[in-house]
């Protein structure tokens, strides 16, 4: 570029003699930008070839900002730098998840109509570290294979208390039986091998009896009859859901149910 002096102004020229040109008192300038990191939108990609930018978000938990339909926007982030992501139905409608400090997330099934089956194809694809509580009915649970079965536990809302596979109940707690009196019903989830022992303070006939609703029971094959204060021992296979004992005197006794698959 050169500088040739006039009376009154100064013409600007490039380096092969020719006169730089302006507009409105502003130089023209003509440039070629070039930045390999802009793609066209819905472009392929070549990796290792192609370029990106980095993004930045804002950290924004008073009160974000919302944009509108069609509008761009900056995206938001924690304090320590993570993006917010948000859980979204298949319409798009934002829905979120509950996860409480102990990491857990929590689910509601109470508008489920249908049976609820949660299965697994591996063992290592579903740990349940902790007591599931489900107050809906129909509920089954299992696996492809027998070979991998997977322990779970249920707590209930019922009134009676239930027994888990290799479970204990207390039948009577010292207390007194009265007469004719019949003890707590145990749900034994159908495990087939049962034990009843404890002990008692006085003559009576312990009756064993089954049900299969908890509501109707009928008196099984199964007694024992005490001479006096004393241990007590029953030991038998069932199939039946419910079971309690009658005890034809009033006495005090601690009777215990332990059933096994």
């Amino acid at each position: 570029m050169s500088l040739h002096n006039h009376d009154d102004y100064t013409r600007l020229k490039a380096g092969d003699g020719t006169l730089l040109t302006q507009t409105g008192g502003a130089l023209d300038v003509n440039a070629t930008i070039s930045i390999s990191s802009q793609k066209v939108d819905d472009a392929s990609f070549t990796p290792s070839v192609d370029s990106v930018s980095m993004i930045g978000c804002t950290f924004d938990d008073n009160t974000p900002d919302t944009v509108d339909e069609g509008d761009a926007g900056a995206v938001r982030m924690t304090s320590d730098r993570a993006m917010h992501i948000s859980l979204r139905d298949a319409a798009g409608n934002n829905r979120g998840a509950n996860v409480d400090a102990n990491y857990c997330m929590q689910v509601d099934i109470s508008n489920q109509s249908a049976d609820l089956t949660v299965a697994q194809s591996t063992h290592d694809e579903l740990n349940c570290n902790a007591n599931m509580q489900i107050s809906n009915t129909d509920l089954s649970f299992g696996q492809a294979t027998m070979s991998n079965s997977l322990p779970v536990t249920i707590s209930s809302n019922q009134s009676y208390p239930e027994v888990q596979p290799d479970g204990v109940n207390n039948l009577w707690d010292a207390a007194s039986t009265g007469s004719g009196g019949d003890s707590a019903s145990i749900d034994t989830r159908y495990a087939s091998q049962i034990s009843i022992f404890g002990s008692v303070n006085g003559v009576t006939t312990l009756d064993v009896y089954f049900s299969s609703d908890d509501a109707t029971f009928y008196k099984s094959s199964h007694s024992y009859v005490s001479a006096g204060s004393e241990d007590v021992e029953m030991s038998f296979q069932s199939a039946a859901r419910y079971i309690r004992v009658k005890s034809s005197n009033d006495v005090t006794a601690t009777m215990i149910l332990c059933a096994k698959k």
